[in-house]
């Protein structure tokens, strides 16, 4: 995203919105309030943290604005507030509801009369980012840029949609790439374009919204016990219930709650190999590729790596105990003899066993005096190779998820 720093339109402001006297002490008051703030040139992101107020209103997480004049680029993200309770009976009546979207959030704007913008939560331009080793998120963006028309963008809104793309999968497999708008609101974060109107936004893909509650048959795959026996199909994800005087409230599927368990925060593949191996060795990698058939390449392939390099470890393991044991001499002899059985003394082992043993006597020896070595031989030590530090991708030879 390239910010035109020739603002020819008008822009709400951090001294508006949050009825502070100026950016200076709206910084301190969201430092206050336990949010980092990443600065590039006059411009800056607040990012939440695991111990954010969030009930600062309206919402200042990816919130971007110019730190000397207070101007907001781009007011911050949609919250959706989560809740555990799989039952839709226990939570008030919403007016609606949508399916759960799976992709990257992003939030597209305009910043003068000639130049639409975009940007994601944690980023200011995120042409360049990217969550793991795939695309960036301006390649994706290049993909999926023509499903929107440029010119019924507004300059006092802020378009909020999900990012699907066919080589980003997180909970789901996508099989093709789609901007989806989800939420249109304008820059000072309080006025929401009602639903049923968000086909008259110009994008090409709209969130399927239902302008009634669901009924109990629409629900029942929430509370479906986990039977891990596949991957997750992307309309049984989970649901979001909108309401008239409150923020809509995100309801996630059992079995789409399990995956999440499973799928660390990590961008890399070899990363959620290692978690599951920490976690839960082979049988929840085992579980892992059931839900995310996607990777069993890859965790193959780690497994693979994994196995060879223990093989090799307790190769040089018994190679040291041969060496200790058998003085490294090729012909494998044992360096202490072992006497050869004797038959009569088995017979007779039942006739003895209660005898006891007598002590031959002992030559006095100094207690600081070692023991002399074996004649003619060296000292023989073998240290083992540090194990390999490396992620399984090195071993082997080779080498994101916002929900609304």
């Amino acid at each position: 995203m390239k910010i035109d720093v020739l603002i020819s339109i008008k822009m709400p402001s951090v001294q508006e919105v949050y009825s502070v006297a100026s950016p200076q002490v709206f910084i301190e008051y969201v430092k206050l309030c336990r949010y980092d703030i990443h600065q590039k040139t006059e411009y800056a992101i607040i990012k939440s943290t695991a111990y954010s107020e969030p009930s600062v209103y309206p919402s200042v997480k990816g919130l971007i604005f110019n730190t000397i004049t207070g101007d907001i680029i781009a007011p911050g993200a949609i919250i959706l507030k989560e809740n555990q309770d799989q039952v839709i009976q226990n939570y008030p009546q919403p007016i609606g509801f949508s399916p759960a979207l799976d992709g990257v959030l992003v939030r597209i704007y305009r910043t003068s009369e000639h130049l639409v913008s975009w940007s994601t939560n944690g980023m200011i331009n995120p042409t360049n980012g990217r969550w793991g080793d795939g695309k960036t998120f301006g390649e994706m963006f290049e993909d999926v840029y023509t499903q929107f028309d440029h010119a019924k963008i507004k300059s006092d809104w802020c378009y909020y949609a999900i990012m699907e793309h066919i080589d980003y999968p997180w909970i789901t497999q996508k099989t093709k790439s789609r901007l989806i708008l989800i939420s249109v609101r304008d820059k000072y974060g309080k006025e929401v374009v009602p639903m049923s109107h968000l086909a008259d936004m110009g994008f090409t893909y709209v969130v399927d919204y239902t302008d009634r509650p669901p009924t109990v048959n629409e629900t029942s795959f929430l509370h479906e016990i986990p039977a891990r026996d596949g991957p997750i199909e992307a309309k049984h994800i989970g649901l979001v219930l909108y309401y008239h005087d409150q923020d809509p409230l995100y309801v996630i599927s059992l079995r789409a709650q399990d995956a999440c368990k499973i799928l660390p925060n990590y961008p890399h593949i070899w990363q959620h190999w290692i978690y599951c191996m920490r976690k839960g060795g082979l049988p929840l990698v085992n579980v892992y590729i059931s839900y995310f058939p996607w990777s069993k390449l890859e965790f193959n392939r780690f497994t693979s790596a994994f196995m060879r390099t223990t093989y090799n470890l307790d190769e040089i393991t018994d190679n040291k105990l041969k060496t200790i044991i058998c003085g490294g001499e090729p012909s494998g002899e044992p360096r202490f003899p072992i006497p050869p059985p004797n038959d009569e003394d088995d017979a007779d082992a039942d006739e003895t066993d209660e005898e006891e043993e007598e002590e031959l006597p002992m030559p006095p020896r100094s207690p600081s005096a070692a023991p002399p070595p074996p004649p003619n031989e060296e000292h023989v030590e073998i240290a083992l190779d540090d194990p390999p530090t490396q992620p399984p991708s090195k071993l082997a030879g080779g080498s994101s998820c916002v929900i609304s």
